[in-house]
């Protein structure tokens, strides 16, 4: 589970209610991505590299003393150094309810969320609005150990109708606290639903009657086919996140995303970032 906004989980990641019902959060970082195309052979896997920024507000209103409501607003910005058309804003809109039955140190608490977003690309078949759903639940099972499980449903409506995407997806995520500063933490997703992957030619005959599109976003591949494919997709997620005080922060973080989807294909992706947190 990504580790940077919204809300710096690793700083917050009990049912921490603070002080202040405020809270601005800021992040910076570049993103090494070796399969943007979710391409399935050599001729079509291209890499890129993204300079990330993103910004978000949260606002935290306790209910009673075993709950709460956040909301918040993030905008995440992303731009590709050599598919600049893939460059995206993302604006997101969203509430979190967070309810602790019983507020010993090592009981469990849980959550549901809503997000509702708006995603600007520089191609325009891309453009599309989102909503999220989830529901979940996190443990501390010692000062240092912690764990976050959860559902969560996307669904996507873009400009072009063979980007919508709608998409499950169940997680697990365990936080190990190495150092007072220090969390290494490791995250499972198994994801079930749409993928988006491109194609040059000579195309494969078990493409013959799946819609795609001669996609604008890869201007300098001949004749790139994009299409929308149903997929199981198991991701594992490493990282490192290391807190020089209790507003700045560095996380690194390594991901593998393995899909299996319709026609027998297969794709494999590793994306590596690396991100600097601040928080007012």
């Amino acid at each position: 589970m990504s580790k940077y906004l919204p809300g710096l989980l690793i700083l917050c990641s009990t049912p921490c209610f603070a002080a202040s019902p405020y809270t601005v959060d800021l992040a910076a970082g570049l993103i090494s991505d070796d399969n943007i195309t979710n391409g399935r052979d050599a001729k079509d896997i291209e890499d890129d590299t993204i300079i990330a920024a993103d910004a978000g507000v949260s606002y935290h209103h306790p209910l009673d003393d075993h709950s709460a409501i956040t909301g918040h607003l993030d905008l995440a910005l992303q731009q590709y150094q050599d598919f600049d058309k893939l460059s995206n804003s993302d604006l997101k809109l969203g509430i979190e309810y967070r309810f602790q039955p019983d507020l010993h140190f090592t009981a469990p608490w849980y959550f549901a969320s809503l997000n509702w977003g708006q995603q600007a690309y520089d191609s325009e078949f891309r453009d599309n609005s989102y909503i999220q759903l989830g529901v979940g639940l996190g443990k501390r099972f010692t000062d240092t150990i912690s764990l976050i499980a959860g559902f969560s449903m996307h669904s996507s409506r873009a400009e072009n109708s063979l980007f919508d995407v709608d998409s499950n997806r169940f997680y697990i995520n365990a936080d190990l606290k190495t150092a007072p500063n220090n969390t290494t933490y490791l995250t499972l997703q198994l994801i079930s639903g749409d993928i988006i992957s491109t194609n040059v030619p000579p195309h494969p005959a078990a493409l013959n009657g799946i819609n795609w599109v001669d996609d604008d976003a890869y201007p300098s591949l001949s004749s790139p086919w994009t299409y929308r494919l149903d997929a199981d997709t198991t991701a594992i997620q490493f990282g490192n996140h290391f807190a020089f005080d209790s507003h700045q922060a560095v996380d690194v973080s390594i991901s593998r995303y393995d899909s299996d989807a319709y026609g027998n294909f297969s794709y494999e992706r590793t994306i590596i970032s690396a991100h600097y947190l601040y928080r007012f």
